[in-house]
């Protein structure tokens, strides 16, 4: 059996040539007593082989020389399955947006949530869309505040429902900027009422006038004090009559002067 230094002593060339045979007999010793250089000579087919407990065997710098191809066609879902957190957070931004389909369905939550926020911003929004529900709720409020603006207005209103607490408490201005006039309704009015005050000043005058009765309802006071003379006015008459005694009450005067009469009325 050839040692470790041995192994390491092969040329790419050389490397690149060993047959199926061989690459499934590698150790786990050997396959980590690979160069980074030696790692990026395998084939996708060479990577295709190699056994799972090898795969989990390589660091984190022989993860990150490999090629996209070698990733994206070399290894398969339970060879992806079998990457520690580590390894995942090792991948490159080229590596992960170029993860296939089944390969990201086959990851688990744990290694969906080490993710790094480069990473998460490499992820396509087709990627996005197949997150499981059980990976996409288990992402942490630093993942989510790190999701782009196109990502975050490729999500669906389901996901926007499932988000957490925590996540929709984690959006940063920008980002709820550049949601929907639906993603922002499909909010649960739990997550709705969490919102900052900083976060409800960011809504722009469509999300408000389309914010559901129940979201208005949910108001609490410093969130009604927080919204612009813009979002104000943007409210229509019937938003206004579901506002609470409470939120009408905590009004600036500023507030009040930007109102319709229409909407006073309602009032």
């Amino acid at each position: 059996m050839l040692s470790a230094t041995q192994i390491a002593a092969l040329t790419t060339s050389q490397v690149n040539n060993l047959t199926t045979a061989q690459i499934v007999a590698l150790s786990t010793s050997q396959t980590r007593a690979l160069t980074t250089s030696q790692v990026a000579a395998l084939t996708t087919a060479q990577v295709a082989k190699l056994e799972t407990e090898d795969v989990a065997a390589l660091s984190a710098a022989q993860i990150a020389k490999m090629s996209t191809a070698q990733i994206a066609a070399g290894l398969s879902t339970a060879q992806l399955s079998a990457l520690s957190t580590a390894q995942i957070a090792a991948l490159t931004a080229d590596h992960v947006k170029n993860l296939t389909s089944n390969q990201l369905v086959a990851m688990s939550t744990a290694q969906i949530r080490a993710f790094t926020p480069n990473q998460i911003q490499a992820l396509t929004t087709a990627q996005l869309a197949l997150m499981q529900t059980e990976d996409f709720v288990a992402l942490s409020s630093a993942q989510i505040a790190a999701l782009t603006t196109d990502q975050v207005a490729s999500l669906s209103t389901d996901q926007i429902v499932d988000l957490t607490t925590s996540q929709v408490k984690g959006l940063t201005a920008t980002q709820i900027k550049a949601m929907s006039t639906d993603q922002v309704a499909s909010m649960e009015t739990a997550d709705f009422a969490m919102l900052s005050v900083s976060q409800i000043a960011s809504l722009t005058t469509d999300q408000v006038r389309n914010l559901t009765t129940a979201q208005i309802v949910a108001l609490s006071t410093a969130q009604a004090r927080a919204l612009s003379t813009s979002q104000i006015g943007a409210l229509s008459t019937l938003q206004v009559s579901k506002l609470e005694l409470a939120d009408v009450a905590a009004l600036s005067a500023g507030q009040i002067a930007k109102m319709t009469t229409d909407q006073i009325a309602a009032g």
